[in-house]
């Protein structure tokens, strides 16, 4: 976690006399306590996302621009016993549209636990500035309606932290207007890729979370803000940096997998002696991790 490392860079500067920049171990304790009490409204939102009822700002799916059943009399603009069977085609095709449901569900799952995540480390942070502390039932008080009835600030940061923990963040400069180009000029393609800032985004993410983040991205602007903003960049460059050499390591001997060869016959060879794409070995067995993003999109 980006923040646990924050905070450990700023204690440490702090014990050598460096300036603090903010970020305490309380705001762990924070995102731990929401992460713990957040799952039942998650798994609620998530259901009704799963039945087409939007519960959170940003998704996968630009209903705006990309239709969420493409497959559908409405889109073909039929009506009658032919709208019917097209209807009927589109349910048949896409298993009850399934799949998109089931996004949907994850989507918004994740997307709750980020947000709530978010409301509550401001709320601890506001009890702390505050002088809430000493008093617990004060500060639970203050803290559980400051959840529930944010700012107009908060609500606008757990709103991007949540876009951006989903790789969902709103695309800037000309990316955003490529996407919808290449959709508008290619018929048909929007049918197959209901959903294209997740891609990008994915790249996105990768780069702030190594190296790379020192030159470009999110991170490098948060890096030249200072304080709390620079201390988790550095933490996300960190941990980031530590990750892709654990599982470097654990690609060289198999532990973890890719999509494998391009050759068909080659990896047809590897799956008839055990070996499986894009998973992680457990116990002696290799578990999917396909559908765990962002490690399934690359």
């Amino acid at each position: 976690n980006s923040l646990a490392g924050a905070a450990t860079i700023n204690s440490i500067r702090k014990t050598f006399g460096g300036q603090d920049s903010g970020i305490a171990w309380s705001d762990v304790k924070a995102t731990i306590f929401a992460v713990t009490n957040v799952m039942p409204e998650a798994f609620a939102a998530a259901g009704k996302a799963y039945k087409g009822e939007g519960t959170i700002a940003g998704s996968k799916l630009d209903y705006n621009k990309i239709r969420r059943r493409a497959f559908s009399a409405e889109e073909f603009e039929k009506t009658g016993s032919v709208g019917t069977a097209i209807d009927v085609l589109g349910n048949v095709f896409t298993l009850g549209r399934a799949p998109t449901k089931a996004l949907e569900f994850e989507d918004t799952f994740f997307k709750v636990i980020a947000n709530r995540m978010s409301l509550m480390r401001s709320a601890y942070k506001e009890a702390e500035r505050q002088g809430l502390g000493k008093d617990l039932d004060e500060m639970a008080e203050f803290i559980a309606d400051y959840v529930y009835n944010p700012p107009p600030s908060a609500i606008e940061e757990g709103e991007t932290v949540a876009k951006y923990i989903t790789l969902q963040s709103d695309l800037k400069g000309g990316g955003e207007k490529a996407a919808h180009a290449l959709i508008k000029k290619t018929p048909g393609l929007r049918w197959f890729l209901p959903f294209f800032k997740t891609p990008l985004n994915a790249i996105k993410y990768a780069s702030d979370h190594t190296p790379l983040g020192l030159f470009w991205g999110d991170t490098k602007k948060m890096l030249k803000k200072g304080g709390a903003d620079a201390d988790v960049a550095r933490a996300r460059i960190a941990l980031g940096s530590m990750a892709t050499a654990v599982g470097f390591g654990l690609m060289m001997n198999d532990t973890i997998t890719g999509g494998g060869p391009a050759d068909r016959n080659l990896k047809r060879q590897m799956r008839d002696a055990g070996w499986q794409p894009y998973s992680i070995m457990v116990g002696g067995k290799y578990r999917s991790y396909a559908g765990f993003e962002p490690f399934q999109l690359f």
